[in-house]
């Protein structure tokens, strides 16, 4: 069966149910995995060899990664109270105006 473009393809009859089959199956090639070029560039980029995880540098040698910067827990009107971070079965959550930390059994209350 000729396959859809080659020039075996383009010189069959119009009316040769294997021209019919070959567009078929390429129209699903393309439904499965897109343009064909694109596929087989993936795979030869999936298969392409790469160094070990642990050759690489750890977030502490990169002198240029700025360092994250813990924002302050804070309860917002409307909200479910929040976890705190560090103290399993606490929340914070606002109450008459002001920031209150609460153990979890006080939430539901």
């Amino acid at each position: 069966m000729p396959k859809y473009g080659t020039r075996e393809w383009q010189q069959t009859p119009g009316n040769d149910p294997r021209r019919t089959v070959a567009l078929i199956e390429a129209a699903e090639m393309w439904r499965r995995y897109g343009d064909e070029d694109d596929l087989l560039a993936w795979f030869q980029q999936a298969h392409t060899a790469r160094p070990p995880l642990s050759s690489g540098k750890t977030v502490a040698e990169l002198p240029d990664v700025p360092k994250r910067v813990a924002r302050p827990v804070v309860a917002t009107e409307g909200w479910p109270p929040v976890a705190l971070p560090g103290r399993p079965g606490w929340y914070r959550r606002i109450v008459n105006g002001r920031q209150v930390d609460v153990q979890s059994r006080q939430v539901a209350a």
